[in-house]
């Protein structure tokens, strides 16, 4: 069973779910499950006789053709008792009285009567939760044991499960359903690492690939995997490793709006963050908050119904959280539609995502060009491979990125870096694709989005532009865009 961005939760019995609802929200009975079955007569019969025998044998199969009868608070197996005499239910039901609940959220309180108590892999959860992020897991409820297991599918099956998942979240729970790939559901293969499992990669960059992870509080992280085989790989992680340990304080202590990924933790395989080449090569596992669903990348892509209000409201929260790292005197650097999560949609969360490559902004507030050494083709403003530059170029870089969210399309991309010293027929057609996107944009009026851009695309070149005037992410957000609240207008364009 799937449950968006975190594995399915065990509760004991709830008192919230002393009322049955039907699925029509009908008061059926003061129990949660079925009446008695002829198996638990016997099992009465048994409590009766104080013979030794078993129980029940059997399974329940959770499965979302059968959704249960509260789809938020989730599914439940087995048949409690709640009187109010201790001694009396110890005699009555080895079990406790507990229910056992497989919730699709966390609940308020749960509630478990002594003596008996309730356990998840030998962890007692009597008055808490505990998360199924095992492909298989012990459940002991008193003397009762159940032995919970993810069914492993078949390519054809996981099709139909996915289309099953799909229709059940916009029917019963009225939410978008998570992508395949965020799903921190495990299998009976997950790698396990440390508390964490792991679930299918997210996606890979340069640097290494990103998976989903749980751990046993149902607490749910992006992992970042890496490899160093030599120390100039040992050099590159640690650098990382290093920025963000120093922006994790800062980020807990100051990023109020959450618009940064944070540091949770960095799990070396051998122990050691140093390298020392005894080993052929060693992992390194980076773990970040939030696990978002999805990037900007996949906001560009949709080239149909462009939901241009929520896109903006994104392309806000990361003006924000780019204006916070320059109010810190950090530059991100690499800032491009790839490295810009999506939390939730409903209601809009995005964040400011591999902060790999951020820089403390020097003293002097400039740098050095240094080229081929950071950012991305596309998204580099042209000053970080030729000259002094500044944290604005991160402001260029998401100005690119609200000009493929206004329109669908890159402005100007090109394969090849134009900057280069033996690129000038690359730079000069750059350039004439420069002009004619700042002449488009600029036709436009005060207050609206191109009116904005054309203020975070300024550049010295082809006599169009002026790097100077170039506004800082704190000025982009008092544009009075944002204050008009102007619509936004809709166009794509083919370069």
């Amino acid at each position: 069973m799937h449950i968006e961005n975190e594995p399915s939760l065990l509760y004991p019995r709830d008192e919230i779910l002393e009322t049955r609802y039907d699925r029509n929200g009908v008061t059926d009975s003061a129990s949660a499950t079925e009446r008695d079955t002829e198996a638990e007569l016997e099992h009465q019969a048994y409590l009766r006789e104080q013979e030794p025998r078993k129980l029940w044998d059997g399974y329940y199969k959770f499965d979302l053709s059968v959704p249960p009868g509260l789809p938020r608070a989730g599914w439940i197996a087995g048949r409690g008792r709640w009187p109010t005499d201790t001694r009396a239910l110890a005699k009555a039901n080895p079990n406790g009285g507990v229910d056992l609940l497989l919730a699709t959220q966390p609940l308020p309180r749960s509630l478990h009567p002594e003596p008996h108590g309730v356990s998840l892999d030998g962890r007692n959860i009597s008055k808490s939760h505990g998360a199924l992020n095992h492909g298989k897991s012990t459940i002991q409820i008193g003397p009762l044991q159940y032995e919970f297991t993810y069914t492993n599918r078949t390519e054809a099956e996981e099709s139909k499960f996915q289309e099953d998942k799909k229709d059940y979240f916009e029917t019963e729970l009225h939410a978008p359903s998570p992508p395949p790939a965020l799903s921190v559901t495990p299998s009976q293969n997950s790698l396990q690492i440390g508390e964490w499992t792991f679930s299918s990669p997210l996606g890979k960059g340069v640097s290494g690939i990103v998976s989903a992870a749980s751990n046993f509080k149902g607490d749910a992280v992006a992992i970042k995997s890496m490899v160093r085989s030599s120390q100039r790989d040992s050099r590159m992680i640690q650098q990382e490793v290093e920025v963000l340990e120093s922006l994790k304080s800062l980020l807990e202590d100051a990023d109020t709006d959450r618009r940064i990924m944070r540091l949770v933790e960095v799990i070396y395989q051998w122990g050691s963050p140093i390298w020392d080449g005894t080993r052929p090569f060693e992992y390194v596992w980076i773990l970040s908050l939030p696990l978002a669903r999805s990037t900007f990348a996949e906001l560009v892509r949709r080239d149909t119904s462009r939901d241009t209000d929520c896109n903006m409201a994104f392309f806000q929260q990361i003006l924000q959280g780019v204006a916070f790292l320059h109010r810190h005197r950090w530059m991100h650097c690499d800032i491009k539609p790839a490295n810009l999560g999506l939390v939730s949609l409903n209601p809009p969360r995005a964040v400011i995502l591999d902060l790999g490559q951020a820089r403390s902004i020097p003293n002097s507030g400039w740098f050095e060009p240094y080229p081929g050494t950071c950012g991305t083709i596309g998204y580099l403003a042209p000053e970080m491979e030729r000259e002094l530059f500044n944290e604005s170029v991160d402001v260029w870089a998401l100005g690119v990125v609200g000009y493929e969210l206004m329109t669908g399309s890159h402005p100007w991309m090109m394969a090849q870096n134009p900057w280069r010293e033996d690129k000038e027929q690359l730079r000069l057609r750059w350039e004439d694709k420069y002009r004619t996107t700042m002449r488009e944009l600029q036709e436009a009026d005060d207050g609206t989005i191109e009116h904005l851009l054309t203020q975070m695309l300024q550049h010295s070149c082809g006599n169009i532009g002026n790097t100077n005037q170039r506004i800082s992410a704190s000025e982009a957000l008092q544009h009075e865009f944002w204050q008009l609240s102007t619509t936004v207008t809709q166009k794509k364009r083919k370069i």
